[in-house]
């Protein structure tokens, strides 16, 4: 459909979801670790998962990759959104024990919290909030 083709007077469906214009691709030539160096964090893992998904060629490359940063982080909601093609590459507790370490780090942190908010003490609750922060950020939504 060109622009030529759309009508500017029909309503917007807001309700249907928009898929984004990224066609899958061969990619000769490549290099997916010098491209990926160039991100860190959330931003590394979401382009790993497009490359795995669009390019069939560096998919395998792309989840390797994925698991390695995985594993450096806590991040158990991406591991369950690909567990059936990160699987073999895991052992099979390792979202549990991450999930299990990530609870008690929290509750320990919200525990020191507690303890400076009875003592009064400002700037200790304002240096573990932002740990507990730091913790939930670091697990980009995933459960704690």
């Amino acid at each position: 459909m060109s622009i030529q083709e759309l009508d500017a007077s029909a309503p917007l469906d807001s309700s249907a979801p928009v898929e984004p214009a990224v066609a899958s691709t061969d990619a000769p030539g490549f290099d997916l670790e010098s491209y990926i160096a160039r991100y860190s964090g959330y931003t590394k893992l979401a382009r790993l998962q497009l490359v795995a998904k669009h390019c069939p060629r560096l998919e395998a490359q792309a989840y390797t990759l994925l698991a390695a940063e995985l594993q450096l982080g806590v991040n158990t909601a991406c591991y369950r959104a690909h567990s059936a093609r990160l699987a073999p590459l895991f052992e099979p507790t390792w979202c549990d024990e991450v999930d299990a370490a990530a609870r008690a780090n929290v509750e320990r942190l919200e525990g020191v919290i507690a303890g400076a908010r009875s003592s009064m003490a400002k700037e200790q609750v304002k240096i573990e909030m932002k740990y507990v922060n730091q913790r939930y950020k670091g697990r980009a939504g995933g459960s704690s």
